[in-house]
């Protein structure tokens, strides 16, 4: 291989791998947000399917907090039929703000696949610096 392709390959995965890691960051942020939220069961009323080719569904659920009902729009990979009970969670300052996400998202692995990406990049940088032609 010659030097420069070597560079390359080396600043576009340390590039990919600065990447991955903030995307890294990034779940930790919304998880450490979302475990504040307050679980519940919503009801529900209309469900629609919006891939033939993936299991994504739009549903419209209905929630009550603080004897108020709010009806709010989620989009969800699980299947579940009208009147149905699906777990949210909600934030307690703004009830309307919900999301389906009830379990975190570790991303240890990503911060695993982050580091291994970049080492393999550095070391293809300074291979690509020190070989000699």
């Amino acid at each position: 291989m010659s030097r420069l392709f070597e560079k390359i390959i080396g600043v576009i995965a340390i590039l990919l791998g600065i990447t991955v890691l903030i995307l890294a960051i990034t779940s930790n942020i919304v998880d450490s947000k979302l475990s504040k939220w307050t679980y519940i069961d919503s009801t529900v009323i209309y469900k629609q399917s919006l891939s033939d080719k993936s299991p994504l569904f739009k549903y419209k659920v209905s929630y009550i907090v603080n004897d108020k009902k709010y009806v709010k729009e989620i989009k969800l990979t699980i299947d579940k039929e009208l009147n149905d009970k699906i777990t949210i969670k909600y934030n307690p300052n703004n009830p309307e703000e919900i999301t389906g996400q009830t379990k975190p998202v570790s991303a240890i692995s990503e911060y695993i696949v982050a580091v291994i990406i970049s080492l393999f990049g550095i070391y293809m940088f300074f291979i690509g610096i020190k070989k000699k032609v």
